[in-house]
């Protein structure tokens, strides 16, 4: 971090514990806070995924008029998506300047963003810190197998799990599902919804004359991992993709995320093959580009939270073909 007489600017590399106050300052030594400071625990606003994007959206937000925004980003510029060394060793960087922050610029809340398994142990530390600090903490909890992974975990991890889930003053979830699941695990906690939200969009809404005309199914994954693919139902789309082309002949499936269809060849037949477009991971703009080139959007997911292309997709007038599981049912008829 670059040091100047003003305190710590935030330094712009991957090394994972990026810091920064209203996206420049991090703390004015000896200068009194006239609004109350809020410390964001998160990945990075840029990195892929649906938390990163919660996270953006709120220091974007009217919020920084409000109060006085840390973010510490325990992960690197891809997020939770690295290899598991580096992402120890980032998690320990975070870990060793949380304290610093409470002593030196004690906020008045802490919020924490996590997920499941791995991930929601990684932001327990944060809230634990805050709890035996007595400060405020608000845990945002944004795991699509959530429920599945505490069925699945032992006596101890279960415990554990229902011990931290105590100890945020407040817990905020992305649907009334997930209200429900919480309430089954420890009842009588303070578990509020998270608003749920998407950029707005300024273009003219989807045209369904004109995208028919050469109909685009569309279906956006959150990064390039195979499991992360699975659980979002790709290879059920790909599966149904004869039956496709035989009813629409010209129909095409585009997918963001995987870089190729070679993890993906036991999902395809040979002639439909090249109705399938594999373009990769893709920046929010190239993105939105393809939800108004498409006709439909397709999420097959076995397990969700509230997904965010969901609403990107509504955004831009598209018809949702989806799944009930998790708070989907909650915004798609």
């Amino acid at each position: 971090f670059r040091i100047t007489r003003m305190g710590v600017t935030q330094r712009h590399s991957g090394d994972g514990c990026a810091l920064n106050v209203e996206r420049d300052r991090l703390f004015t030594l000896g200068r009194p806070s006239t609004r109350p400071r809020l410390l964001l625990v998160g990945p990075p606003p840029e990195a892929p995924g649906g938390i990163s994007t919660c996270v953006r959206s709120i220091l974007d937000s009217s919020i920084s008029s409000q109060f006085e925004i840390s973010h510490l980003s325990p992960t690197g510029p891809r997020g939770y998506r690295q290899p598991r060394m580096r992402a120890l060793l980032r998690l320990v960087r975070a870990l060793l300047v949380f304290p610093a922050l409470m002593l030196l610029r004690r906020p008045a809340i802490v919020q924490v963003h996590t997920a499941y398994g791995n991930d929601f142990f990684r932001g327990a530390a944060f809230i634990l810190f805050s709890w035996a600090g007595r400060i405020p903490s608000v845990l945002i909890i944004h795991g699509s197998r959530f429920d599945h992974t505490y069925q699945e975990s032992g006596v101890l991890q279960r415990a554990a799990i229902r011990f931290i889930l105590r100890r945020p003053s407040s817990i905020h979830v992305r649907g009334e599902y997930w209200r429900r699941v919480l309430h089954s695990i420890v009842p009588g906690l303070p578990v509020h919804l998270l608003p749920t939200t998407t950029d707005p969009v300024e273009e003219p809404a989807v045209v369904p004359a004109v995208t028919w005309r050469a109909p685009v199914v569309l279906f956006v994954g959150g990064t390039a991992l195979v499991t992360d693919n699975v659980r979002k139902g790709l290879p059920d789309l790909l599966a149904i993709v004869p039956r496709l082309v035989a009813e629409v002949p010209e129909a095409k499936v585009r997918i963001v995320g995987p870089t190729s269809g070679e993890a993906w060849k036991e999902c395809l037949s040979p002639n439909s093959a090249e109705r399938v477009e594999f373009v990769g991971s893709l920046s929010q703009q190239e993105i939105r580009a393809l939800y108004r080139s498409a006709a439909v959007f397709v999420l097959p997911s076995h397990a969700e939270g509230m997904p965010n292309t969901i609403l990107e997709a509504m955004a831009h007038g598209l018809p949702i073909v989806a799944t009930t599981v998790g708070s989907i049912p909650e915004v798609v008829e």
